[in-house]
């Protein structure tokens, strides 16, 4: 009796391991050539997929259209193969498998091209467009891949998993829902780590051998950022790019977490260590924003630099960052509308405020264009200078000057168009374009 059953190819594909995949598919091309050729497909287009390929212009044509397309193709050649198998001379078993495994290659193929457009908008677009994204996420969730494609499809699903984490907890962040977003970062991180240790150990044919990742402990002791796992060094770029990106937003969110949440986080170190609590805070992150805008405020003189967070009618404000379910919610307002959530040096420079409010308020516009750069405001009265940027939704960064000219400072617009694109994470989403 013939083995049809791909589970070695289907694990294959799901640890990322093309090359033994098309090896042993190659193989059960010679039991029943229909599903290895379809089983071949699969392979061609996971590794392209895997490799962001579909973010990268290619000549004329979009790639993004050319493995949108072999997906199709690719559905349609398993729904054929598909009304094929019942007239064939295998047994009942055997059919009830390769129909199984065809089914979830078909609605594979839905999930692949839907995580493109998310992948692809996400590039496009910014924070407002981040609810639409997770919608269409959780209905990716739902389409059963997961059973019929095993280990394929435990990554299909994880990777749907930890996209959708890592926008809650972007989405978390503009909100100022600290509780939110220190659960979503744990269960990324964690699911993340479980996704790449269970690639390691799977056991199949031919496979072939991977560079460890080295492991280095991380400080931060509550273990959330770091989720007791560790962070691992650049010998983990085996990884294809679609799992190296997911680790560079994570980082990119932990690190603008930790600068929203500054207050919150930095109580709590203190009564966890007893030297420097703001090093120990920024230690083992990839971007210390505080080391950045501190040097650059002790080296040019700057007054402030300061986050404040925009309270609006449809989302309510905690400065504790949560609140107790049912409690009663008393919105801030006036100036008390326009809190400081970070500021440098920690006291805010509250007499500056209603100038500060009023140069949001009458700079909306170029504010929220998100392609405009800072917003330069000299007040004679006061002789002091203002430079704005929105973040966010709700954050503006602005940075003040006293007794400095009226004229724009190239390298304060640098710093500052340079910060505000780090934190809305511009600069990673764009490496979706670039990564190899």
């Amino acid at each position: 009796m013939v083995d049809v059953r791909p589970t070695p190819v289907l694990q294959a594909i799901g640890a990322f391991d093309y090359t033994a995949a098309n090896k042993l598919a190659s193989r059960l091309s010679k039991v029943h050539a229909p599903l290895g050729n379809v089983l071949v497909k699969l392979i061609n287009c996971e590794n392209l997929y895997s490799q962001l390929s579909f973010m990268k212009p290619k000549w004329f044509m979009r790639k993004d259209s050319l493995l949108n397309s072999m997906y199709t193709y690719l559905a349609d050649d398993a729904s054929k193969e598909l009304k094929a198998i019942y007239p064939t001379l295998l047994s009942q078993e055997d059919r009830a498998t390769i129909a199984t495994v065809l089914q979830g290659i078909i609605d594979l193929c839905t999930v692949r091209q839907g995580l493109i457009s998310v992948y692809q908008r996400l590039a496009a677009s910014h924070t407002t467009a981040l609810p639409l994204l997770l919608t269409d996420l959780e209905h990716f969730a739902r389409l059963p891949v997961s059973e019929p494609l095993d280990f394929l499809g435990y990554s299909v699903d994880r990777e749907v998993e930890i996209m959708t984490k890592l926008l809650q907890v972007s989405v978390a962040i503009t909100d100022y829902a600290f509780q939110d977003a220190c659960i979503n970062v744990y269960l990324c991180r964690r699911a993340l780590n479980d996704w790449k240790t269970q690639c390691d150990a799977q056991d199949y044919p031919e496979k072939t051998p991977m560079n460890q990742e080295i492991k280095e402990s991380t400080s931060w002791p509550f273990g959330l950022f770091s989720s007791a796992e560790s962070k691992a060094t650049k010998q983990g770029d085996a990884w294809p790019p679609t799992v190296r990106w997911h680790g560079k937003y994570l980082d990119n969110l932990i690190a603008k977490m930790t600068l929203y949440f500054y207050d919150l986080l930095l109580a709590k170190e203190k009564l966890m260590v007893d030297d420097d609590a703001e090093k120990s805070l920024w230690k083992g992150l990839e971007t210390d924003y505080f080391d950045r805008i501190n040097t650059f405020r002790k080296r040019y003189g700057v007054h402030s630099i300061g986050l404040i967070y925009q309270v609006k009618p449809d989302k309510p404000f905690f400065p504790e960052g949560f609140v107790l379910p049912d409690t009663p919610y008393d919105p801030p307002r006036g100036i008390h509308s326009f809190p400081y959530i970070f500021c440098v040096p920690k006291q805010p420079p509250m007499d500056h405020l209603p100038s500060v409010i009023s140069i949001i308020q009458g700079s909306h516009a170029q504010l929220s264009d998100f392609k405009a750069g800072p917003v330069h405001f000299f007040d004679k009265k006061i002789d002091s200078t203002y430079y704005l940027m929105r973040v966010d939704e709700h954050v503006t960064c602005v940075l003040i000057y006293q007794d400095k000219p009226n004229q724009k400072e190239p390298t304060t617009i640098q710093f500052l168009s340079t910060l505000v694109q780090e934190l809305r994470g511009s600069a990673v989403v764009a490496e979706l374009l670039r990564m190899d």
